[in-house]
This record gives C-alpha cells, sequence and structure tokens, in this order.
C-alpha cells in the first residue's frame, strides 16, 4: 500500500477525453476525496499535446513523487514518457476510449474505483519500449506499429473532434481498407534465440509491450508487460473478405490463429522503408523517418496498480 503520508500527488488531466463529460465531476470528487486527508496534491489541465509530458516533468522537478494521469492512452503515454528512470510513480484514471494499458493492467474503468488504488494499490514496474528516429526519442507502454494501424492512427487522430471509440475506428477502418497500400519495409530483430530479417510488405506490423489496443482489441495474445520482451505481431496482406472473417478474432483472444499471422518475443528491431511514414505509439501517431530502431528497456517504470 502506498505511503502518501510524506508525498506530494500531480493530477494531470486531459479535458478531451471522454468527450470532456468526466472532467468536471473529476474534479470535483478530487477536491471532495483529496482536501480532507492532509495529503498535498494539486490538479493541471492539459491545453494541448505534449503538455502531459511538460507538466509531468515539472512535477518531477518540484518533488512530486505520484504523478496520476486522467485520460486515454495518450495522455498516459505523455506523463508516462517523463517518469520513465524516475522513482515517480504513475497512476492512471482511464477514461479515454480505449484504455488499453489501464485494461492491460487490470486497472479499473470506473474513475472513482481506480483513484482508489492511491490508497489501496500497489506499485508495479513495467517495461517500456523505446523508439528511435534521427534525433527522435520516445517512449511507448502498450503499443507501437508502422503498418495499417499506424495509418488508421493518423485519420483516426485528424477527426478528433468527431465521435471516439471502438465503433468509429472499425468504421474507418472498413472505409480505407483498399485504399492503404502497405509500403515495403525490411525489419531485422532479435529474438531470445538469434536474429531474423523479414523483407515484404505487411499489413500490420504491430510491436506490443502489453496484449490488446485498446477497447478490448487484443493483438498479442498472452503479452506481459514485465517480462523483459516485446512482441512483433506482423500479418500479411488479407483480403478484405479476410480481413471481415478474421476481425472478431481481434476480440475473443484468438489472433494468433490467423494463417497470416506471425508474433515473435523480440528484445531490438530495426525498421528500414523508402520515405518517412506515420508511426502510432500508444495509439497517438507520430511521423517518423525511413529508418527506426525499438528496444524494450526492461522494468523502468513504476506504476500504481490493483
Amino acid at each position: 500500500m502506498p505511503d502518501l503520508s510524506n508525498t506530494k500527488i500531480r493530477f494531470i488531466l486531459n479535458p478531451r477525453a471522454g468527450s470532456g463529460k468526466y472532467l468536471e465531476k473529476l474534479i470535483q470528487w478530487l477536491h471532495m476525496t483529496f482536501s480532507e486527508t492532509g495529503i498535498k496534491y494539486d490538479i493541471q489541465i492539459t491545453q494541448k499535446r505534449r503538455d502531459g509530458t511538460k507538466l509531468a516533468l515539472e512535477a518531477i522537478r518540484e518533488g512530486y513523487l505520484h504523478v496520476v494521469a486522467a485520460g486515454g492512452d495518450g495522455t498516459i503515454n505523455e506523463v508516462g514518457n517523463a517518469l520513465v528512470h524516475t522513482e515517480a510513480i504513475l497512476g492512471i484514471i482511464p477514461i479515454g476510449s480505449g484504455n488499453g494499458l489501464a485494461r492491460a493492467l487490470k486497472i479499473p474503468l470506473d474513475w472513482k474505483k481506480a483513484c482508489q488504488l492511491l490508497f489501496n494499490g500497489s506499485v508495479r514496474l513495467i517495461d517500456t519500449g523505446k523508439l528511435n528516429s534521427g534525433s527522435h526519442t520516445r517512449y511507448f507502454f502498450a503499443t507501437a506499429g508502422v503498418g495499417f494501424e499506424a495509418y488508421l492512427g493518423c485519420l483516426y487522430d485528424k477527426n478528433a473532434t468527431s465521435r471516439r471509440g471502438i465503433w468509429p475506428y472499425f468504421f474507418l477502418a472498413l472505409r480505407e481498407f483498399h485504399k492503404f497500400q502497405p509500403p515495403e519495409m525490411m525489419l531485422e530483430f532479435t529474438t531470445p534465440v538469434g536474429q531474423k530479417k523479414i523483407i515484404g510488405n505487411p499489413l500490420i506490423v504491430t510491436i506490443a509491450n502489453t496484449e490488446q489496443f485498446g477497447g478490448g482489441a487484443i493483438i498479442a495474445p498472452g503479452a506481459l508487460p514485465d517480462d523483459g520482451v516485446l512482441n512483433l505481431c506482423i500479418i500479411y496482406k488479407l483480403s478484405f473478405l479476410q480481413a471481415l472473417y478474421h476481425a472478431p478474432k481481434l476480440f475473443t483472444g484468438n489472433i494468433s490463429r490467423v494463417p497470416q499471422m506471425t508474433m515473435y518475443p523480440i528484445t531490438s528491431l530495426n525498421i528500414t522503408r523508402k520515405s518517412s511514414t506515420p508511426v502510432q505509439l500508444d495509439g497517438e501517431p507520430v511521423m517518423c523517418g525511413p529508418e527506426a530502431s525499438i528496444t524494450v528497456l526492461p522494468r523502468v517504470l513504476k506504476v500504481l496498480t490493483c
């Protein structure tokens, strides 16, 4: 159980998460719960992209040992990027549309129950994926991707003002499936038993630290966030009818039974393409150069869980 008697807590809230419907109630509940405890806390609201990282770095400089991200996977990614390799503990209040990391760590999706973990939760050290592309370095905690899922992530992000959630994402995938042309890429990676190289035009290339994208969509069945490896999930080209037939397997934990899918445990990965393309990091799109490398950093982020 965390000792909060001698610590400071910063809550970082994304006002757009969950269509903004939770923000006012959440703020009121936090003040009601913590104002009478004597625990030092403050609440900060993000205004634009990367504010989560900025506010979390500021909290670390000011001696906060608990930094709580209230939002979706993108907000958690921003805050977590500041906490890797520090003594600060990441708290998660999942009020986004996918909540992939929270689901993987069995954090309650009820935000009041998630807040209670500050009083009765335990600290879990989890692995982190590290992306390097040129001078660009970012961390991810659930999944990264460079295939169709990254392409969709860009389109989904551009429609940020429209309805969010798994169903809008699914219908976007149906609409865009025929438009997407998988680029040729070379994947060179290290597994626990040796080196491997693949050249081709895969449809999906996901690097998973946890089982799922979010919303219950499981891309890497059995993946654990603290086993010292990432899971490289490759799905080769499918016809539209094949994709429709196999799509439900994402939600039953049987995606590994798709004949066109392979999965490898890896500790590092080099990606080479002919041009810059989007990469998704915990659902957030990032432009990435033609060459990129991904490595696993074992147990470098402290997260408050059940």
